[in-house]
């Protein structure tokens, strides 16, 4: 579920939401417009918060293999380093706009748990 569905649902303003989660209602905000993904430790706030409603799938544009990273508590940059692939790779293979190459495809199942 969206995090703007979850608001709704529950009655909640997103500043009643930021002060719940400990953020500002302008962060909230952008969340439930998708104008700005929050960044791990949001995701995972949001998702305790929301008691899962809201998961990182929902949260992060990008799919399975971005919440996978998120999930784990990394970033974008973090996880290209880990994997010793560049962050604007990594990023390509997450929103399916490059296919990645076997090596990278492995190393992304070993640690995130992910098929592309």
């Amino acid at each position: 579920m969206s995090l703007k569905e979850y608001l709704k649902k529950h009655g909640l303003t997103h500043g009643e939401f930021a002060a719940l989660c400990g953020c500002t209602r302008a962060a909230v905000t952008r969340w439930a417009t998708k104008s700005r993904a929050p960044n791990p430790k949001w995701v995972r706030v949001i998702e305790a918060k929301t008691k899962g409603e809201v998961s990182a799938w929902d949260l992060v544009e990008g799919g399975e293999l971005l919440a996978a990273i998120y999930r784990k508590g990394l970033t974008l940059q973090a996880a290209s380093r880990k994997l010793r692939i560049s962050r604007n790779l990594l990023a390509l293979y997450a929103k399916h706009l490059y296919e990645p190459n076997p090596m990278h495809a492995e190393k992304i199942k070993r640690h995130f748990g992910v098929t592309l």
